[in-house]
């Protein structure tokens, strides 16, 4: 992990940890006994799946029907994609916006700062320094297509010459696997293995004879899971049907920029909005004490062609105030208050003394 290194000059004395996550910062008389800091915004992050179905046509589709009865093989290589779910979590991003200084009486105080110069305690070692964001799927073949359809074609088949012919020969080998498949679970065939394990294994080389063979008149079918994640930063303001992203069913996952995919909207409204009160036993000209955030909450919903995708509420700062902590009471040299703060959201989570 990268490490943050904070330039303090002559105002600040800095004392690092073992560990690069954080870092202890202690004031100086030289700099008023200020620190700074900064608090987390809510940044909300969004994982689509969706599948991309690839379709194959089989050499002998024009003989599917007349030959084994398939109704409806596969006539034309084609692929498409379809949307099939969001999931969301938010996590915290250092808000340039409000970078803050703490000003105590004397040296004894010290605060703790994550690696992205959030406060995280003061007078303390934190519980949680930083919560690791989680890893996004890798995509994989939920559905593969028969390999090796070619390979199993008999000398007879691939001797006949004509496509017809090859066809015939084709579908004449199916049914004779499906008999001795039949053979074999009924107990009539003579060659049938003597323990359970290369009775197994034999099933299923035919199973995958068969299916390669079908897959000459049906086609191949393959389906891979997709995952993408999408990254939504609030401003504050709530949200009402706004672009996130678009999506194609012949391209996927395109930019909202994109016109050429239908538009996946986000709704984002607050269900609790914290309102600023002013304390009327502060002084205009008083200095602040500790600023430390109080999140409120908003709703992101997430629908697409007039679906919903996802509905999730989440505690946000955009949607809350700042609050100031009384600095005078970590100055206590007997029992100095002690602070912890959540780094995602910049709340207090204990006080103690």
């Amino acid at each position: 992990m990268k490490k943050i290194f904070f330039l303090c000059g002559l105002l600040f004395s800095l004392s690092s940890f073992c560990q690069t996550e954080w870092q202890k910062l202690s004031a100086t008389k030289a700099s008023d006994f200020g620190l700074s800091y900064s608090l987390p915004k809510t940044v909300l992050y969004f994982d689509i799946e969706y599948t991309k179905t690839t379709l194959k046509a089989g050499p002998y589709f024009r003989y599917a029907e007349k030959l084994l009865g398939i109704n409806k093989p596969i006539v034309a290589d084609s692929s498409f994609y379809s949307l099939e779910k969001a999931t969301a979590f938010s996590h915290a991003a250092i808000d340039k916006n409000s970078a803050c200084m703490v000003q105590f009486k004397s040296s004894l105080p010290y605060i703790i700062l994550n690696s992205d110069g959030i406060l995280c305690a003061v007078n303390t070692t934190p519980d949680t320094i930083s919560v690791k964001i989680p890893e996004l799927p890798l995509n994989y073949i939920q559905k593969s297509a028969p390999a090796r359809t070619q390979n199993v074609l008999s000398e007879e088949a691939l001797a006949s010459g004509s496509e017809a012919k090859m066809a015939e020969v084709a579908a004449k080998q199916i049914f004779r696997l499906r008999e001795s498949r039949t053979d074999l679970i009924t107990g009539e065939s003579e060659n049938a293995p003597k323990d359970g394990e290369g009775f197994k294994a034999l099933i299923q080389q035919l199973d995958e004879q068969e299916n390669a063979l079908m897959a000459l008149f049906a086609g191949k079918t393959e389906v891979e899971k997709q995952f993408a994640r999408i990254k939504y930063v609030p401003i504050g303001d709530e949200v009402n049907h706004q672009v996130l992203f678009r999506f194609s069913k012949h391209l996927g996952l395109v930019e909202k920029e994109n016109l050429a995919g239908a538009p996946v909207y986000i709704d984002l409204k607050a269900t609790d909005r914290k309102q600023f009160m002013p304390d009327p036993k502060q002084k205009a000209n008083e200095k602040k004490g500790l600023i430390y955030n109080i999140p409120g909450k908003g709703e992101a919903t997430l629908s697409y062609e007039n679906k919903s995708l996802l509905n999730q509420e989440f505690t946000m700062t955009q949607f809350g105030i700042q609050a100031n902590f009384p600095t005078n009471l970590f100055n206590d040299k007997k029992a100095p208050a002690k602070v912890i703060l959540n780094p995602e959201t910049g709340a207090i989570i204990r006080i103690m003394q």
